[in-house]
């Protein structure tokens, strides 16, 4: 049996102020069913955007809790489980970006160990 994958998805670029749309995907290659418990409800996923470098400019869960109770996701064979959620293209002090390459990490936590996708590259384009 295979192990499930974690793998993002999200646009290559979008102008400044623009939301960025990113699903993180769970996904199954196995033949067989998989489960997996994750913390929260709904289940916890966090999304983190960093410079080029690897500065901190955003991240989901920043500030958040998350409840202790587990969910458990379960993944049929060749299936696949998405998690959504939006950056809305602003740093920590709450202006929008400036244009440049970023990168994308995605962490869906669960019951022995986390798994992580990315980085996943990530343009932002001067406004028209």
């Amino acid at each position: 049996m295979s192990d499930p994958a974690l793998a993002l998805r999200l646009p290559g670029a979008v102008r400044v102020g623009e939301p960025v749309r990113i699903e993180l995907v769970l996904g199954n290659p196995s033949d067989e069913a998989v489960e997996l418990a994750v913390p929260g409800r709904p289940p916890a996923f966090d999304l983190t955007i960093e410079t080029e470098d690897g500065g901190p400019v955003w991240r989901r869960l920043e500030g958040g809790a998350v409840a202790m109770a587990l969910t458990l996701v379960r993944v049929e064979p060749g299936g696949e489980r998405v998690f959504r959620d939006a950056w809305d293209g602003r740093g920590a002090s709450g202006e929008p970006v400036p244009p440049g390459r970023y990168l994308v990490r995605g962490v869906l936590p669960a019951e022995g160990g986390e798994l992580g996708a990315g980085p996943e590259p990530l343009e932002i384009l001067p406004d028209l």
